[in-house]
């Protein structure tokens, strides 16, 4: 089957762990940015640090595609059918509160504010992309991801499943 036909696409939007993979590289993305923005010291000329400074406007959209695919995973291996992960879209709050249906670890504090506060304004309406949004601060949110990482990896729910524990 050809990586890139209809049918093998097919079979990969449906599989958690390429989701999950999926987010993982958005998350590293965000990762990579937020590390060459720190390497801007102090006193840098404005003309050496601009392309880092103007990079860092889009961590926070990166953050949320990478904390949407993070759930998308869990819930596709919670059952969701495919379909209704089309309808839900792009909608942070409602996935937070359809994994939260699953398990309360979906209701933190820090998950909460990325997906139903900022989430809202990052995603609906064209949020983020689009000047004249305000933005927060969003280094917390870096935690965020890697709490979603461990809470929703398809990796290691399928060790423990072949273990017997959950």
């Amino acid at each position: 089957m050809d990586l890139f036909s209809s049918e093998c696409i097919t079979q990969r939007e449906k599989d958690p762990k390429d989701w999950h993979y999926l987010a993982c590289s958005f998350k590293s993305a965000a990762k990579l940015l937020r590390k060459e923005f720190d390497l801007v010291e102090d006193g840098t000329p404005l003309e050496k640090s601009a392309e880092k400074f103007s990079a860092m406007i889009a961590i926070p959209y990166i953050i949320a595609v990478s904390a949407e695919l993070y759930m998308k995973s869990y819930l596709l291996q919670k059952g969701f059918n495919i379909e209704h992960l089309k309808e839900i879209r792009h909608d942070l709050k409602r996935l937070r509160q359809e994994c939260s249906n699953f398990d309360k670890k979906f209701d933190g504090s820090e998950l909460e504010h990325l997906c139903d506060i900022y989430g809202t304004n990052l995603t609906k309406n064209g949020g983020a992309k689009y000047p004249g949004r305000s933005y927060v601060s969003f280094i917390s949110w870096f935690d965020t991801l890697d709490y979603l990482h461990q809470a929703t990896n398809p990796f290691l729910r399928s060790e423990e499943d072949k273990q017997g524990t959950h």
